[in-house]
């Protein structure tokens, strides 16, 4: 299973794939709560919580895959950090629009099932890109700090 890892891009999919599997895992937990009206189905916060936590570990997966392949492309790293993070952005605020605004009560469980995965994927996503543009945007403006205050000093 090791010699798999070793290649980036495919632990870059396996951490992508991290993320989508927590945010099925937390939009099972909202099915399961609108499936059941009755009101005793507040363990299911459980596998919310869970979701989101293993879509943060999916976004440190593949943040740790980046950092190999930034390397060979650091253009293209930082471009899919700010995709990441836009698309982020995109499914957090639109699926928890969604889910507040639109779908309230037990109106179409699929649905909420599939907006309630996206949102929380896109949490993963939106963690996974502020690492990306944190990490691998901020370097050059640090190296060019250094150099000025070295200059200067001298």
């Amino acid at each position: 299973m090791r010699r798999y890892f070793d290649n980036p891009r495919f632990a870059s999919r396996v951490g992508l794939a991290v993320i989508a599997t927590g945010g099925l895992i937390a939009g099972l937990g909202n099915l399961i709560r609108v499936l059941r009206d009755s009101g005793d189905a507040q363990w299911t916060f459980l596998l919310d919580s869970l979701g989101l936590l293993i879509a943060i570990v999916g976004a440190a997966l593949d943040f740790r895959a980046q950092l190999r392949l930034e390397a060979f492309d650091p253009k293209g790293t930082k471009r899919r950090g700010a995709f990441l993070l836009l698309g982020g952005l995109i499914g957090t605020i639109g699926g928890c629009w969604a889910l507040g605004w639109i779908f309230t009560g037990g109106s179409q469980p699929v649905l909420q099932f599939l907006i309630a995965a996206i949102m929380t994927a896109g949490i993963g996503a939106l963690v996974d890109g502020f690492i990306h543009i944190g990490w691998f945007g901020s370097g050059d403006y640090l190296d060019r700090r250094i150099a000025q205050r070295g200059d200067e000093e001298w």
